[in-house]
């Protein structure tokens, strides 16, 4: 053994280390972007998982709408419930004047409406009435809080 072997030998496996320590370097840097990058993705996934329960949480409210409907040759005020929860002491005002006294309220205040369901009130129209009204429906909720919703009807 030659002292220019042992050198070559030597070198190489400095070659070796160092090619190691780079590989290891280079390794503990991607492994600390994929800890952040997980960390982001789990942040994100409880954000999420908050904004769908809160989705959900409103989705399974009850939502009453109202809208006009033709019934043979007369019309009617449709009042439906297209939330997911009963809806308790329904009632509706016209918020137009002039069509105030044009809607029958033979059944409000409605005790409880239930999910998909609806009742009809009677809507008189004439020639030369304005056909596009304002009507606001309200109804307490499950929880006991008072809704409202303006429905824009056009006939």
């Amino acid at each position: 053994m030659d002292l220019a072997s042992i050198d070559a030998a030597t070198a190489i496996g400095d070659v070796i280390a160092l090619a190691a320590l780079v590989t290891s370097i280079v390794s503990i840097r991607k492994s600390n972007k994929a800890e952040s990058l997980q960390a982001k993705v789990a942040e994100l996934d409880a954000k999420l998982k908050a904004y769908e329960l809160a989705d959900a949480e409103e989705g399974r409210k009850a939502c009453v709408e109202a809208r006009a409907i033709s019934v043979g040759k007369g019309r009617r005020l449709r009042i439906c419930n297209v939330g997911k929860e009963p809806a308790r002491e329904v009632d509706f005002k016209v918020l137009d004047k002039d069509r105030a006294g044009l809607v029958m309220r033979d059944h409000v205040p409605f005790p409880e409406l239930e999910y998909q369901k609806s009742f009809d009130e009677v809507l008189i129209t004439y020639l030369g009435l304005n056909p596009v009204f304002d009507v606001e429906v309200s109804w307490v909720d499950a929880e006991g809080g008072r809704q409202a919703k303006i429905s824009h009807i056009s006939l």
